[in-house]
């Protein structure tokens, strides 16, 4: 059986650790996260939406997802996910090497970041 990608667990480690919070996060990254909960996650996991989460919630942004997600799928995540609104403070960030291609290419690191929505 494959394993999911390191990244991806590393996230599921973390939030786990958070029961009860909110994590809105990429659609894809999402179901990952529900997956590796046995889609009985300990935390309540959103898609991200038009408008920002309250304060306390945690946003979990799988940069390289989000890129593959709008090259692959053509979607995209909403305005107010990059911008500077709502505050941030990081939880917690990790950089995972990705396994190599198939065709000998070389990929850059998977990079996570949790961060808590801030008043």
């Amino acid at each position: 059986m494959m394993s999911a990608h390191p990244a991806a667990e590393w996230a599921h480690r973390v939030l786990a650790a958070s029961p009860g919070s909110i994590v809105v996060t990429d659609p894809r990254t999402r179901q990952m996260q529900l997956f590796l909960a046995g889609y009985e996650p300990a935390y309540d996991i959103r898609m991200a939406a038009g408008q920002p989460p309250p304060s306390g919630a945690i946003l979990l942004d799988n940069e390289g997802m989000v890129a593959r997600e709008r090259e692959w799928d053509g979607a995209t995540m909403p305005a107010w996910w990059s911008a500077p609104m709502p505050h941030r403070q990081r939880i917690a960030q990790t950089s995972v090497p990705q396994r190599p291609s198939l065709r000998g290419r070389s990929r850059p690191p998977e990079n996570l970041t949790l961060s808590r929505v801030v008043p």
